[in-house]
């Protein structure tokens, strides 16, 4: 009896392991600013957008994560922003939508 708990142990640990090594929580990028106000990703900055039409529905397909060593924002794409130039950033419960800088 007591094998055959070492070995479920040892099972979850592995079925764990590998739940936890998803490669789709990459870091894609880099938040700055005293409040957060830039995210950069691939060369490209991203600017905090208050005013805008979306709402935290338009939320999209996950892209990544960003961090600042501090805190980590979960990144999505947004629903209904044909040009692409917007994404969702959710940090904990509060989230933001940020705008490409051109």
């Amino acid at each position: 009896m007591k094998k055959l708990f070492i070995v479920f142990l040892m099972l979850t640990y592995l079925l764990n392991l590998c739940a936890c090594n998803d490669s789709s929580d990459e870091v894609i990028g880099t938040i700055s600013g005293a409040e957060n106000e830039y995210i950069i990703i691939d060369n490209f900055t991203y600017v905090k957008d208050d005013f805008n039409s979306f709402s935290s529905k338009d939320r999209g397909e996950y892209l990544g994560r960003v961090t600042n060593d501090k805190i980590s924002m979960n990144v999505y794409k947004v629903k209904g922003d044909d040009s692409g130039n917007y994404i969702y950033a959710l940090w904990d419960w509060e989230g933001n939508f940020y705008i490409q800088h051109k």
